[in-house]
This record gives C-alpha cells, sequence and structure tokens, in this order.
C-alpha cells in the first residue's frame, strides 16, 4: 500500500479553444475537472487510468519527467511516479484532456521539487510540449485568453467576460484525434478567409466582454476550418440549426472537435427542447451547462 505523504493533488479545468474563429489563439477555462494524485514511489504506478495509457508514455508522467529533466540538466534522467487518476474530461473530444494531463505533470514535478520553477517558466514549458497555446493558456489561468508565439516565447492575455452568457458544451460518444482534425485543414487560406476571420475574433471578444449578443452571433463565424472539419461529424449543419433555433448564439468546434460549444444570452438556451430533437437524429450527444473556471490550475498538499 502506497502511504501518500508528500504527495499532491492536483485539479485542473477542461478547456476549449478557438469559439470559431480564434483558432490556436482563443481559449476558454470550464467547471469540468481532472483531479490527479502525484508523488515519488519505488516504481511507476499508475492508477485509475485506462490500460492503454498505464505505461511510460503517459502524458502526466511524460510530462512530469521532462520538467526533471530539464531541472537535472539530464536528458536520460528517470524517476519513479506514482500518479492516481480522477478524470472527468473526456479524451479525444477536444476539451482539453492533453492540455490537463500536461499541466498537471508540470506542476506535480515542480511540486515534488520543490517550486524552483516559476508559473510562467511552468507556461512556457507546457506550450512547448502541447505544440500550441490556446489550451495550456486557460489551463494554467483560467477564464478566457488570448495566445500568441512571438520570438521569446509564447505570451498570452486574459479577458474578462460578461456575465450575461452560458456556455455549453455538446459531447458525443465518439472521439477525433487531433492530428486528424488537423490533417484535413488545408496548409493555406485565402487573403478574404483570413481577413474574416481576424474581423469576426476581434468581433466576438469585444461582444463577449462587453454583454453584445448580435456581436457574438455575428462573430462566432469561421471562415478557416469549420467546413472541412465539419466531415468529422455526422448531422454537424443539422445539429448546429437545432442549436441555433433554440436560443443559440454559436455553434461551434470546441478545439479540434468533436464536442461542440454552445453560447447563449443567460438561461436562454431551450435545453430540454435540444435533447429532444438530438435523440431524434439517433446519435449519443450529452449536453452539459458548464461556468466559467477563473482560476486555472490548482493543487493541495496530501
Amino acid at each position: 500500500m502506497i502511504r501518500k505523504t508528500n504527495f499532491h493533488k492536483i485539479t485542473v479545468p477542461a478547456t476549449s479553444a478557438n469559439l470559431g474563429p480564434g483558432f490556436d489563439t482563443f481559449g476558454l477555462a470550464l467547471g469540468l475537472y481532472n483531479n490527479f494524485i502525484i508523488g515519488r514511489s519505488k516504481e511507476i504506478i499508475l492508477k485509475g487510468c485506462e490500460p492503454k495509457y498505464q505505461n511510460k508514455n503517459n502524458l502526466v508522467y511524460s510530462s512530469a519527467l521532462e520538467l526533471f529533466k530539464i531541472y537535472y540538466e539530464d536528458v536520460s534522467y528517470f524517476e519513479n511516479l506514482y500518479i492516481e487518476f480522477d478524470t472527468n474530461i473526456p479524451t479525444g473530444r477536444g476539451l482539453g484532456s492533453s492540455a490537463s494531463c500536461i499541466t498537471a505533470g508540470l506542476i506535480g514535478a515542480n511540486l515534488i521539487l520543490g517550486e524552483p520553477f516559476g508559473k510562467d517558466e511552468l507556461f512556457q514549458i507546457a506550450c512547448r510540449l502541447e505544440g500550441h497555446p490556446d489550451n495550456i493558456s486557460p489551463a494554467f489561468f483560467g477564464g478566457m485568453t488570448v495566445s500568441t508565439r512571438t520570438e521569446k516565447g509564447y505570451f498570452y492575455k486574459k479577458a474578462f467576460l460578461s456575465s450575461d452568457f452560458k456556455f455549453h458544451v455538446l459531447i458525443p460518444d465518439f472521439e477525433v484525434s487531433t492530428s486528424k482534425a488537423r490533417s484535413i485543414i488545408s496548409n493555406s487560406v485565402s487573403l478574404e478567409a483570413a481577413s474574416l476571420n481576424i474581423a469576426n475574433s476581434s468581433i466576438l471578444l469585444l461582444s463577449l466582454i462587453s454583454g453584445d449578443y448580435e456581436g457574438v452571433l455575428i462573430g462566432s463565424k469561421d471562415y478557416i476550418y469549420e467546413d472541412q472539419r465539419k466531415s468529422l461529424v455526422e448531422n454537424f449543419d443539422i445539429i448546429k440549426s437545432i442549436i441555433l433555433e433554440n436560443g443559440g448564439l454559436s455553434c461551434t468546434f470546441s478545439g479540434a472537435g468533436p464536442a461542440l460549444l454552445c453560447i447563449s444570452k443567460n438561461d436562454m438556451l431551450a435545453v430540454e427542447n435540444i435533447r429532444k430533437q438530438l435523440n431524434l437524429i439517433d446519435q449519443n450527444w450529452t449536453l452539459l451547462t458548464l461556468p466559467i473556471d477563473h482560476k486555472g490550475v490548482s493543487f493541495e498538499i496530501l
């Protein structure tokens, strides 16, 4: 039996990226959480995750190990860890499951080492491991974030949104890998599409801050990837119409999908009616209304 002394519990929120036109830029932390208990051990123990993740390639473990290697300046450094998983964020849906694992692994390793790295240093490492900052930023700092990459590293700003909006996620019973969702997007876009997305992302952000419902409705439209990615979700256009006809201001892919993020004015989304209509198209979707998580990753010593 493992004695959990000097162990740490780390809690990371789900995150939704893009929000429509903010491709690889916008991110939002939501009140759905993965919990991890991490500590040193005599052997590698990965408890509570699926068998396919119970190996050294486990993203929480490999992220923690990466920080040990950086700290000890030894690329071959090895550490036995106990990691216990209590996960509520579904994998392969576009809700930041991988970002939660990377964040937890780095935060856990840093705590074990006595916190030699600051939060921004860990954020930079996490973005490099993930490859893009849109989910990592809200996982670390909570709320809605706007992120970019510069020559000096990754940079984010946090936006404080109007309380007039509610956020909902539609989660299907199937997965789509991020690599597959990215592979079907064209590597080039027209000047017109780029211009429209820049305009819409600006309108969307300002409208979410000011509480402008019409601005959210207009600004949520994407011109870069949605038309290509919707082939991954059967009846996408029908589902989107159901949302918009029942009080939704927007219905967009949550990150790489296939989950969908919907925004409504307060409680104007007709949730039960949507559920009934979704049942008629013979697909298994779960509709959740989730609060914004404003603080991001948190931890406690056990």
